[in-house]
């Protein structure tokens, strides 16, 4: 796990210092050493050190044409093996990341004839590319993202693994510019339509476009070939609705999902994880602590009992037996906390929640020698935890005409949720209608779009939703924090139900089985139950509260006056994108208590001091 940071096919004229200013904007994310490759016409230039803030005493080149740059996180190989870029005769590669199954790969690639120098799975990648060309991808079980420089073709490659578990950015800038973070990058011009989509949509991760005009993310599960006129060949080595086609059924996803677990446990560093009161990271938790005989987790708690888990997650510290550190949101400084978090997402939020999760990989940082934490990212997208994949459920029931079965589901749905079955009843209308309904159009005036706001439409079908959540909507905005937060701290988050042999496996399960008696995730729950990794307490548990925070409390707290203050930053702006007379509004009914929509209200604030922070620029 590290940062990437490269330039290619430029004049010639650029600055190597000004390249290192750069590349230095992501040295959270490799706190162990750092690596840059030059070259300057046929002249070649490597510094590899196993410290930071060395190389600029040693750099030659005044300037160059190509540039590399790697910032390590040690994980595998701890040795200097590992520092960045790798570079050959013909290939220069810079990897963030991790392939899980490097050993078995290394395997294949000695019977094959290939030799190796180091145990770095570093090394594996690079070999992997020159056995097997751009296929490699399609081998590798990981999360990555890679750039490899063709020196004889001129050419460079970029890939990204299967759902986007780690960043890759690129900018054409007088020249190829790639980054593992946005921050490094220039040029912080305003894409509307996407700011657009965020106001009204709440996505930003769902296509290649940012927030940033001209900046574009290297799209998951893709590799781009680029030449030295700019020309950029798009790829896709995995499609999750053709590969559903070829999967093997028979193969069981427990199996699976006990493997992926295993694989992820792979490590030079000590391992821990984060656990919530739900089953997901309780499995996690309970199949790692019986490969390795302990675990360390971390929780994040609140004071007010609504809001926290904490009692489910003590009923599995006790019955698992793991060691369990919690964690309370720290307020005292929030404002300054929701500022530095848009720093690290590059972005403005939609809620608090990712400041709760950085401050526990704050934590963990800052009170043990973990550098590898597991997590159960993907298992509500994968397994059907959302609320909305009990109405999609229904939706299929009813189309599919089998009405007793809609009528016992439906009921056994409102009685867990405690609502009326007319309640329940009505929400299928409105599921379905929401997707095409404006939620907060007017906060922009339409005549400064360059095109229509719009987004990928949201199947009501659950087979559908479920690929949905996992490419467009949910799973991409929580990868971007997990990876932002931890990497902030140097510290490697892995995803165990992100494997693609198990995302393939669950996604193959029959829906009548995924979801029953009004009960989501059930063929996780016969696994919770058959593997005794969950408390009986949490796995009873037919709540789905997920993330949650005391927010709108917090927000007409210690955040108030900031939020009005963001507002009058907003209403200064000379630019005429925002509907300054709804936002003004909407900020009245913010200090009066009327009416008040409080995820409005957080977007638009965020948005204000996101465009502090980069100095966005609005070209109208």
């Amino acid at each position: 796990m590290c940062g990437v940071f490269c330039k290619f096919f430029n004049s010639g004229s650029d600055s190597a210092l000004d390249f290192l200013e750069l590349f230095d904007r992501i040295s959270h994310r490799g706190p162990d050493g750092e690596g840059v490759y030059f070259t300057l016409g046929k002249q070649n230039f490597l510094y590899k050190s196993n410290k930071l803030g060395e190389i600029v005493n040693n750099i030659e080149p005044a300037h160059y044409d190509t540039a590399m740059g790697h910032k390590r996180l040690g994980i595998i190989d701890l040795s200097d093996d590992g520092l960045q870029p790798f570079v050959d005769k013909d290939f220069s590669l810079v990897f963030n990341g991790e392939i899980f199954n490097y050993i078995e790969l290394r395997q294949t690639l000695i019977e094959l004839g290939c030799s190796f120098e180091t145990a770095t799975d570093t090394e594996v990648v690079l070999k992997s590319f020159q056995y097997w060309g751009t296929d490699c991808f399609k081998r590798f079980n990981g999360m990555w993202a890679i750039c490899i420089y063709d020196k004889k073709t001129n050419r460079v490659f970029l890939s990204r693994d299967r759902f986007g578990i780690k960043p890759l950015y690129y900018q054409i800038d007088n020249g190829l510019v790639v980054s593992s973070e946005i921050k490094s990058l220039s040029k912080k011009k305003v894409n509307i339509n996407s700011l657009a989509k965020f106001l009204e949509y709440n996505l930003i991760d769902d296509d290649s476009e940012t927030l940033f005009d001209g900046i574009l993310q290297v799209e998951p599960s893709t590799y781009y070939e680029i030449d030295n006129q700019l020309n950029i060949i798009k790829t896709s080595y995995f499609d999750v609705s053709e590969e559903l086609n070829k999967t093997d059924s028979s193969v069981n996803y427990s199996e699976l999902l006990l493997d992926s677990i295993k694989l992820r446990n792979r490590s030079d560093v000590e391992v821990g994880g984060l656990l919530s009161g739900g089953i997901d990271s309780s499995i996690i938790a309970g199949a790692t602590k019986q490969l390795s005989g302990s675990f360390h987790a971390f929780s994040s708690v609140f004071d007010d009992p609504k809001f926290s888990e904490e009692s489910y997650i003590k009923k599995t510290e006790s019955y698992l037996d793991v060691d369990v550190s919690y964690n309370k949101p720290d307020l005292s400084q929030l404002s300054k906390n929701v500022r530095k978090q848009v720093y690290i997402q590059d972005s403005p939020l939609r809620s608090l929640a990712p400041i709760y999760q950085y401050q526990l990989y704050s934590r963990i940082k800052n009170s043990t020698d973990i550098r590898v934490v597991l997590n159960g990212q993907g298992a509500d997208e994968i397994f059907s935890g959302y609320h909305e994949h009990i109405l999609c459920n229904l939706i299929d029931i009813l189309k599919s005409g089998k009405f007793d079965t809609f009528i016992y589901e439906l009921n056994a749905y409102s009685k867990i949720r405690g609502d009326s079955l007319i309640k329940t009843l009505s929400q299928l209308p409105l599921f379905i209608l929401q997707e095409t309904t404006p939620k907060l159009w007017h906060l922009l005036l339409p005549r400064i779009l360059n095109r229509p706001c719009t987004k990928a439409k949201a199947p009501t079908n659950l087979s559908g939703r479920l690929i949905y959540n996992i490419s467009k909507s949910a799973l991409p905005e929580y990868l971007r924090y997990e990876d932002r937060n931890s990497m902030a701290h140097g510290i490697e988050a892995r995803l165990p139900f992100l494997d693609y042999r198990l995302v393939l496996s669950a996604l193959k399960i029959d829906n009548a089985i995924r979801v029953s008696a009004g009960v989501a995730k059930q063929p996780l729950r016969l696994f919770a139950k058959k593997s005794q990794f969950v408390s009986p307490a949490v796995l009873e548990r037919k709540d789905k509260t997920g993330f949650i925070s005391p927010q709108h409390k917090y927000m007409m707290g210690p955040l108030f006056e900031d939020i009005c203050e963001q507002f009058d930053f907003i209403l200064s702006l000379k630019t005429q994108v925002f509907n300054k007379k709804y936002i003004k509004k909407l900020k009245s009914e913010f200090i009066n208590q009327k009416g008040v929509n409080f995820n409005k209200i957080f977007r638009i604030y965020t948005v204000a001091l996101w465009i502090q922070e980069f100095e966005v620029c609005f070209d109208e």
